[in-house]
């Protein structure tokens, strides 16, 4: 399911949750809005991210906060969209998990959007601990649009 705002950061046991990724938490000195990219066809913002320009650039880092019920692993999938390859980097608890990201607008089943088209990029496994966790996201290559962050539970 797709939860409320105030609701969408609370994952579940047994059921994927979709949470969008333009509730990335807010950071002084960054106006978020400028780096959404309205798509209404999915009904909510895109968040666009692109590759650092200097080692360490921190304006290129989106932060997010997760409650999970236990200590569960949940596979990530992203919904992105890339004219190009390109590279996403989630960070948890200083560990660095990569994920590779074709070029969607070749993906003949991708949703069109402004940006280009949109699929489904399975991410990595994380083990999240019971209570709040605190993520983060970036781009390693190139710039992408992601609209929104998937996790499903594993058993």
């Amino acid at each position: 399911p797709v939860l409320l705002e105030n609701e969408a950061n609370q994952l579940l046991t047994d059921i994927a949750l979709q949470i969008p990724a333009e509730i990335a938490l807010t950071r002084p000195n960054l106006n978020i809005n400028q780096l959404l990219v309205e798509e209404t066809i999915n009904g909510q913002n895109a968040l666009q991210l692109w590759e650092p320009n200097f080692p360490g650039d921190s304006t290129n880092i989106f932060n997010y906060n997760i409650n999970s019920p236990r200590e569960q692993n949940y596979k990530i999938i992203y919904r992105i969209a890339s004219n190009s390859p390109a590279q996403i980097s989630l960070n948890y608890n200083s560990k660095f998990f990569l994920t590779d990201i074709p070029n969607t607008s070749l993906d003949p089943n991708g949703v069109k959007g402004t940006y280009g088209s949109y699929t489904l990029i399975e991410g990595p496994i994380i083990r999240f601990s019971p209570g709040a966790n605190i993520f983060s996201i970036s781009s390693e290559i190139n710039t992408f649009a992601i609209d929104s962050i998937i996790f499903s539970p594993v058993s």
